[in-house]
């Protein structure tokens, strides 16, 4: 009688794409919590916001959140809504700290519904979550574990687009979006012991680049990032696992951009996760529960 599969869940980064994930996530560890056990949880950028509540046990609040999202400025905030001075202290504000959108409203989402659930869940279980974050000062890559102080604040980083978010001072560092250099969290793949190690929305073959419209600043900017996405290194490593056998991708079908936050295409992406964490379940995980 075969056991429960160990899974390690790799949550790439991608902005309203990551609704996909939502959506897969909160399927998977809703309907089938009993096929199954959670290895670890590396995520970058959206991904650690996904991942983060996923291992708290809040995938109740991913569903809610991301299905009540109108536009951007549910994740991040202009820095005044002045109607009439507003727009010139936003260019002002967002030149002087180093992003045209504050994260403040981020963080304190994550603050507001998970503070109690971080304080109530054993360490071991926060160690198995990790997100991937930018040492500004150091130009390289950390790997933030889930027992970490100021975890939230550390998860804002991750999710916060360079250029468009500003960066977080922790420790006197700055912190910055973990996909500026690693959009997928490939550093404990190779030394993995789960039994599967899948990538909740794997694009890097679905989504092309597309020339930009250079219609406004956030176009532009969204269109750099994937520049850098698609021709880093990070993102060819993670196809050669994909293609040598060691991580399964679980491909997220959403082509926009990562910009383009609209309650139709957040709600069109949830529910192509769920019916991909249905796939799932029926390809790895339903003779385990079919034998008990």
């Amino acid at each position: 009688m075969p056991g429960k599969k160990k899974i390690h869940f790799i949550l790439p980064g991608g902005g309203v794409r990551g609704s996909f994930q939502a959506g897969f996530l909160h399927k998977l560890f809703t309907d089938y919590p009993d096929t199954f056990e959670t290895y670890k949880i590396d995520g970058t950028s959206v991904g650690a916001i996904n991942g983060v509540a996923t291992i708290l046990n809040r995938t109740d609040l991913l569903k809610d959140i991301w299905l009540s999202i109108k536009n951007i400025n549910d994740f991040f905030s202009k820095w005044s809504t002045n109607p009439i001075l507003g727009q010139l202290y936003n260019l002002y504000a967002g030149f002087y700290n180093n992003g045209l959108y504050s994260n403040d409203r981020l963080t304190e989402l994550l603050e507001k519904n998970l503070s109690e659930n971080l304080g109530n869940i054993d360490s071991d279980t926060l160690e198995k979550y990790s997100c991937v974050v930018t040492n500004i000062k150091d130009a390289k890559i950390e790997y933030i574990n889930g027992k970490t102080e100021k975890l939230f604040q550390y998860v804002t980083a991750s999710a916060s687009p360079w250029i468009i978010s500003n960066p977080i001072k922790i420790n006197d560092i700055l912190y910055t979006d973990g996909g500026l250099l690693e959009t997928y969290p490939t550093n404990y793949i190779l030394t993995s012991k789960a039994d599967l190690i899948i990538i909740v929305g794997f694009d890097q073959e679905v989504v092309q680049y597309l020339e930009p419209t250079c219609s406004n600043i956030l176009v532009y900017l969204a269109s750099l990032i994937d520049i850098t996405r698609f021709n880093s290194l990070n993102s060819l490593n993670i196809i050669n696992y994909v293609k040598e056998g060691r991580c399964i991708p679980i491909t997220n079908t959403m082509k926009c951009s990562f910009m383009n936050f609209t309650p139709e295409i957040i709600k069109d992406g949830f529910d192509h996760g769920v019916e991909a964490a249905e796939q799932f379940y029926k390809t790895y995980l339903e003779e385990v529960e079919s034998s008990d």
